[in-house]
């Protein structure tokens, strides 16, 4: 063999040395890409629990690195074997779902792997309120999950209602409770989807129903009628409603739960009261009674207290008489009537009172005669009819009798009879008189003879035997014809005359 063939043949033999070297290196590394994985242990954790990374593969140490998103975060370790594991302690983990797990190939970076996204959480859930009444809302508000969450609304040990699902990891959520049973039981839990098992609670939430119920549905104008109520959450407002329309408050600012009087008095009389209780921290809570009726009876008519009937007014002396009647619950007003007898279309007083008593004044213009007094009154129920009648007379004196005998200054001993005589007043009609005899110089004395005799004469003769001996005085007046029933008089005309 020649030279020049030898070194061809040597050539040869180095060309396909490198040939299979590459082929080999090109096989190992396709070896090598195919057999290198990354994973975690969890695809979720709540922050502070651990996630382990594991890895195989790799033809030499490798770095461990954990990414938030697509940035490389912290290195969890470097420079170890190209199969191993590692804990991942989330303590202070920032709450958010893309975090993964990346092997470097120390020697050739371009060599590495990822694992799959896993998600650190720190899960907290509120309720803004832990007693509402029924139909109040409840706002349930969660934070700190690293993905899409359920709300789930449980009665004790149960789901009981989704009251959404699939929203953000942090947020917030209205419960209305309207049509919820009254329990002390309810509870909101928050799921995340990717993970059931982290979750988290709110405190147990009370519902209670409100309720609200009368005394009675009748009552009379200023009878009471007394509403009671319960199942609110916190303080509220007392209203009565007149059909659609609120009418007054009874009360603002009570307690959930209460009583309270409303006394009618006044009140206009009709058939659709109503009560409504009303949850002042959320006005749309709010509950209504039954209606309830105001009746009015139409009220019976006063009691006439004075003066009593009979009673005779000197006209021209008198000034005035106060008049007055029973006080009548529930009265607007009362109405006084005094007319002459007969002519109740012309009476000297027809007006209205607003106390029970009246004072009204006589005078010259008055006409002598009988007069009639009556008084009505006005409540809710309407006008009573008029009080019974009673009468007075309002007149003149007539003129004094004229005194005959015995003379004035007349001396009779014990035993003597003496006759008392007089006339009586001219154009007047005498009715009757009244003789009286007083011991001393004071009529108004106590009298040895006081009455009215029993005939219209004008002359009485006295026994005088039993009579002491001493001054007296004695008068005589007349008295008008008055109406049968009348028992008084107010007419007296004095006259003295000593005797001894």
């Amino acid at each position: 063999m020649s030279k020049h063939q030898r070194g061809n043949g040597r050539g040869s033999r180095d060309a396909g040395f490198w040939i299979c070297f590459l082929f080999l290196a090109v096989m190992l590394s396709a070896d090598s890409a195919l057999a290198q994985s990354v994973s975690v242990s969890t695809n979720a954790v709540e922050e502070g629990q651990t996630v382990v990374t594991s890895w195989s593969g790799f033809p030499g140490n490798v770095n461990v690195e954990v990414w938030k998103g697509n940035q490389k975060w912290v290195d969890a370790n470097t420079n170890v074997s190209g199969s191993g594991s590692q804990n991942l302690v989330t303590t202070a983990w920032e709450i958010r779902g893309d975090y993964r797990v990346k092997i470097v190939l120390r020697s050739n970076t371009s060599i590495n792997a990822y694992s799959s996204y896993f998600s650190v959480s720190d899960p907290q859930v509120s309720v803004n309120t832990t007693y509402v009444s029924e139909g109040q809302t409840v706002v349930a508000s969660w934070s700190g999950f690293s993905g899409n969450v359920n709300i789930e609304v449980w009665k004790g040990g149960s789901l009981w209602q989704y009251a959404n699902t699939n929203v953000s990891g942090t947020g917030s959520q209205n419960l209305v409770t309207t049509g919820w049973e009254a329990r002390s039981d309810y509870r909101v839990r928050v799921v995340l989807r990717d993970k059931v098992t982290i979750n988290r609670s709110s405190n147990y939430i009370q519902v209670i129903e409100p309720m609200i119920s009368l005394s009675t549905t009748l009552v009379d104008v200023g009878e009471p009628v007394i509403v009671y109520w319960s199942g609110f959450a916190s303080n509220v407002n007392i209203e009565v409603w007149k059909g659609g329309s609120l009418w007054e408050y009874a009360n603002t600012n009570v307690g959930g739960s209460g009583s309270q009087y409303l006394y009618t008095t006044d009140w206009e009389p009709r058939s659709d009261y109503r009560v409504k209780v009303i949850l002042r921290a959320d006005p749309t809570v709010n509950i209504s009674s039954v209606y309830f009726s105001v009746t009015a009876n139409v009220p019976d008519p006063p009691g006439l207290s004075f003066p009593s009937s009979y009673n005779i007014y000197n006209r021209d002396t008198q000034g005035s008489v106060w008049f007055g009647w029973s006080d009548v619950p529930g009265a607007y007003e009362y109405w006084l009537n005094i007319f002459p007898d007969g002519q109740s279309w012309n009476p000297v007083f027809d007006g209205q009172v607003l106390d029970f008593q009246k004072e009204i004044p006589i005078n010259s213009s008055w006409q002598t005669g009988i007069y009639i007094w009556q008084v009505k009154v006005r409540t809710a129920g309407g006008w009573s009819d008029y009080s019974n009648a009673r009468q007075f007379i309002v007149d003149v004196p007539p003129p004094a009798p004229t005194i005959s005998g015995p003379a004035e200054g007349s001396i009779f001993n014990p035993g003597d009879a003496p006759t008392f005589t007089w006339s009586g007043p001219s154009g007047v009609t005498v009715a009757r008189y009244y003789l009286r005899l007083v011991p001393g110089n004071d009529l108004n004395g106590s009298p040895v003879f006081d009455l009215e005799p029993a005939f219209s004469g004008q002359s009485v003769t006295l026994d005088a035997s039993g009579y002491a001996a001493g001054d007296y005085i004695w008068g005589v007046r007349a008295i008008k014809v008055t109406p049968a029933g009348y028992s008084q008089s107010l007419y007296e005309w004095r006259f003295r005359i000593s005797c001894g």
